[in-house]
Order: structure tokens, then sequence, then C-alpha cells
């Protein structure tokens, strides 16, 4: 999204940060405030590793909110059937 917004970002792992900027570029973000929460999983769940005291139910909600979040960049990025 701040790519496409032509905002300048660096490259960071910081959820947080990134979802402020895609604020500023002027994107309302749904679910922000659960997105946020995936700041400490960002490096980790690349990696598919769970962070030590981290419950198995934490790490579903995150499988299934990091999907919906990229599905909706997608929706707003590609034209549709450019896929």
């Amino acid at each position: 999204m701040l790519a496409v917004r032509q905002a300048e970002f660096r490259k960071i792992h910081d959820i947080t940060t990134l979802l402020d900027l895609v604020c500023d570029a002027g994107v309302e973000v749904p679910s922000a405030e659960q997105l946020d929460a995936l700041t400490p999983f960002a490096v980790e769940f690349r990696y598919r590793a769970l962070p030590l005291g981290t419950s198995p139910a934490e790490r579903d909600k995150m499988l299934t909110l990091a999907p919906a979040v990229c599905e909706w960049a997608r929706a707003r990025i590609l034209p549709e059937g450019s896929e």
C-alpha cells in the first residue's frame, strides 16, 4: 500500500510503524488495532517459529489475521483478474 501511494518508507518489521505510515498516506486499514498485535511476530511467523511464552491460540489468531490483511491489500492494489 505504501509503494502504491508512493510514500517513503524504510524496510522494517514494526507493524505499528507501518500502520502509522499507511494511515498517513490516507489509507484506512480495517482491524488496525488487531494488526498491531502482529509486531512481535513479524519475523518469527515468517519462519513458522513460535516465540516462547506465546500460546497456540494467539498463534492461530495471528495466522488467520495475516492472510486476511494480505488479501485486503491485494484487492486494493491489483486489478481484478490479474493474479
